[in-house]
């Protein structure tokens, strides 16, 4: 992703573990002021109980303006059954400058498939 190992800023994890998935669903993101820019560097990834990774959302280390930055990120917002089928699903915020918006991904047979998005905020 290009975060050099020594990077000067602050990475920060999450993590949420679905025992009905099977499956653990887990974010690091770093963050490093310069100025009136930031670098960011982000992962989104679901790792399931043999430790396969499945990346769902990245974002490379990116210089952009603090105020006004070029790139989307994402939050975890939560693991939940959206659809009342017992099949539970990935739901993240993403946050685009001036644009905020929810994604649902169904996670099946080792991939990620967006079935909802963008509902706008």
């Amino acid at each position: 992703m290009g975060l050099p190992a020594k990077a000067p800023g602050e990475t920060y994890f999450t993590v949420l573990q679905s025992d009905r998935a099977g499956w653990s669903l887990a974010q690091a993101y770093y963050s490093h002021r310069i100025g009136s820019d930031i670098e960011l560097c982000e992962v989104v990834a679901v790792i399931d109980q043999n430790g396969h990774v499945i990346v769902l959302r990245k974002l490379p280390l990116k210089k952009t303006d603090v105020d006004v930055p070029i790139v989307t990120d994402w939050s975890l917002l939560d693991i939940a059954d959206t659809r009342g089928n017992g099949q539970v699903d990935v739901i993240l915020v993403a946050d685009a400058y001036e644009d905020h918006w929810f994604e649902v991904i169904s996670v099946q047979n080792g991939s990620g498939k967006t079935i909802f998005w963008p509902w706008l905020l």
